[in-house]
């Protein structure tokens, strides 16, 4: 299925979205939960952004080939993989092209240690000077960006650009 309209709201809900594309602006509101089995594609040119704190819990794969935005307060993205609940994954794929931009020392979380971001375009902390986690496995052939604070990466590999700005700190 897709997701239509000019700005349309999860809010504190779960969702099923078995090979669902997001063609609008999908604002993901509070603590809420996209289920196992479910695979989610924010468009190109499209938007996914993360508000209202708490943290915005992912049981599938999540491909991003527009913007996903987890601005400051927002709260944390946090994949879930297959330690406990069947059929989940807990994968974020960022597309060559996408930006994955944190715009505060929001992180990106792991349950089981199974879970994976793999990032082939832009990830980057745009804002806050405190520190962004991120703790799934990263595998980077894009560029992982941090303008500003710190990123802490649990695993990190890959042939990509791993920048540090001036001011920046990348560990």
């Amino acid at each position: 299925g897709n997701i239509n309209g000019s700005n349309v709201v999860l809010n504190g809900a779960s969702l099923l979205a078995s090979n669902t594309v997001i063609n609008s602006a999908l604002t993901w509101n509070n603590s809420s939960q996209i289920n196992a089995g479910s695979v989610l594609t924010v468009a190109t040119n499209r938007l996914l952004l993360l508000t209202g704190g708490g943290g915005h819990y992912f049981y599938g794969i999540l491909t991003n080939a527009g913007t996903i935005q987890l601005p400051a307060g927002g709260g944390d993205l946090q994949l879930y993989g297959s330690c406990g609940t069947a059929g989940a994954i807990g994968e974020l794929v960022n597309l060559p092209g996408a930006l994955v931009d944190v715009q505060g020392n929001n992180s990106i979380d792991n349950a089981c240690g199974t879970e994976l971001v793999i990032n082939q375009g832009v990830l980057r902390k745009s804002g806050g000077t405190g520190t962004t986690y991120i703790y799934p496995s990263l595998t980077n052939s894009g560029t992982l960006d941090v303008q500003t604070g710190t990123i802490n990466l649990s695993k990190g590999q890959g042939s990509g650009v791993f920048l540090p700005e001036a001011g920046a700190t990348l560990i």
